[in-house]
């Protein structure tokens, strides 16, 4: 497993986690935030975690998977230092070069 994928995502009290299929929607008394996980990654709720897996075990697959951890990890630190933020990432692609883009 990626060594960033594997670690799983603490979900802070009071906060609201929705999974519907690669789309993951966090809603806090900060705000709200939504992220749409790259193919080949998926995402289940444990309790008060949030664990993300992946579907093979090819270098594309690996990295996938921890940026798909790190994208979800990511709200919540944007919830924590920027309280009235609203952002949206909405478009991730994985190519030779990596680019993430986030709206705000």
């Amino acid at each position: 497993m990626s060594r960033i994928g594997k670690m799983p995502v603490a979900i802070p009290p009071k906060v609201k986690v929705e999974i519907k299929g690669q789309k993951v929607f966090i809603e806090g008394p900060k705000g709200k935030l939504d992220v749409e996980l790259p193919h080949r990654t998926s995402i289940k709720q444990d309790g008060n975690h949030l664990i993300v897996s992946r579907d093979g075990d090819d270098d594309q697959a690996k990295a996938l998977h921890g940026l798909s951890r790190a994208l979800v990890h990511n709200m919540q630190v944007l919830r924590k230092r920027f309280p009235g933020i609203e952002s949206r990432i909405f478009h991730v692609q994985f190519s030779n070069t990596l680019r993430v883009i986030i709206l705000v």
